[in-house]
């Protein structure tokens, strides 16, 4: 990537603010953002492009959406005092 890599960094993304992203910054002091899961859905395709939409499927799930942060779990857990009855 022209001059070089410098490092690699996470930070949030300039048009999804709620979204955190990798960053590759060059020695010229340009970032450039990518993911890390795209890359290795195309290195799967080109390898293995009979198989690769079937293993994609089952081993790259998509990430559950944190609108708010985490999410709660849908049946609360039972609280201790609760647990000790």
């Amino acid at each position: 990537m022209g001059g070089g890599i410098d490092h690699v960094m996470v930070s949030r993304h300039s048009n999804f603010q709620e979204s955190r992203c990798m960053y590759v910054v060059l020695k010229d002091g340009k970032k450039e953002d990518f993911s890390y899961r795209k890359c290795l859905e195309n290195l799967v395709r080109k390898k293995y492009p009979d198989v690769a939409e079937s293993f994609i499927g089952k081993h790259f799930r998509k990430p559950r959406g944190r609108a708010g942060g985490d999410q709660a779990p849908a049946t609360p857990l039972p609280s201790s005092t609760e647990a000790n009855e």
